[in-house]
């Protein structure tokens, strides 16, 4: 297994000119957008610059009330609960793996299949692989019974998440202030969870738009399988027209006043 020194530290780099994507209260963050038509897999980097700095307010906010949070390398109890994905987040991990080495990326595959074998055994990979919304009846038993197999992320590697800057949007809104003792055994009443945005969920219905009522969402162990079922070429925009889709996610599902314009730098080429 790698260490946590020998793991990717690097984000994934995406070509391209620089925009501004603004945010609620004046701040404001740098990106490279692709040109032309992309997927929405395309602009996952500027979307996670933009959570990053969402996320960040949260843990200001949480250091000045004196709240230490726990989360950190070498605690990969989260990284053993339900991490549900679309088909966006999906085609940018399966690309991530893929550029990996041959050895590096037979480990993770091998990690996937082991997980698989896991859940067929426990009954509930068709329904996990499939994917769709859960009922709310539905959806705490599985990801309670999923939790309880212990069965790892395929990212994991001695405790740590190995691809750490390319993480999932919802690992990086789980910020907890509690003891991790408490993460492990899923104690619910005992973990505190800082309240963040809701970015993930706005992603999934991003990914939904044409039927934001009833958008795709399947495990991160099933993201091969996901695509193994779905070859078709995802749609292609403009990246600022993805960024807007995003941020009308944001405001019109959770009505967090998400109001996110993305333009070129004074100093970016008028063609942009």
């Amino acid at each position: 297994m790698l260490s946590p020194r020998t793991m990717s530290n690097e984000a994934t780099q995406v070509e391209g000119l620089p925009a501004i994507i603004e945010l609620p209260g004046g701040e404001s963050v740098t990106v490279p957008l692709p040109a032309g038509q992309v997927p929405a897999y395309a602009v996952l980097p500027a979307l996670r610059a933009l959570v990053n700095a969402m996320m960040q307010r949260v843990k200001d906010a949480s250091a000045e009330r004196g709240e230490a949070i726990t989360c950190r390398a070498g605690c990969g109890a989260c990284c053993r609960q339900y991490v549900p994905v679309s088909d966006i987040e999906a085609r940018a991990l399966a690309q991530l793996l893929e550029r990996m080495p041959e050895d590096r990326q037979a480990r993770v595959r091998a990690r996937f299949a082991e997980a698989e074998a896991r859940l067929r055994e426990a009954g509930i990979w068709d329904r996990l692989a499939r994917g769709g919304r859960m009922l709310p009846s539905e959806h705490r038993p599985m990801v309670e019974g999923y939790f309880h197999l212990g069965i790892p992320c395929p990212f994991l590697e001695d405790e740590a998440c190995s691809i750490h800057p390319d993480r999932p949007l919802i690992c990086r809104e789980y910020l907890v202030v509690s003891p991790s003792i408490h993460c492990a055994k899923l104690e619910r009443k005992q973990i505190r969870r800082l309240a963040a945005p809701q970015t993930s969920t706005a992603l999934h219905v991003m990914d939904g738009a044409h039927d934001p009522e009833n958008y795709n969402v399947f495990p991160l162990v099933a993201v091969l399988e996901w695509l193994r079922r779905h070859p078709q070429e995802p749609e292609l925009q403009t990246a600022e027209t993805w960024i807007k889709v995003f941020g009308a996610a944001m405001q019109v599902r959770f009505g967090d006043s998400v109001e996110m314009v993305s333009r070129p730098l004074p100093e970016a080429s008028e063609e942009w």
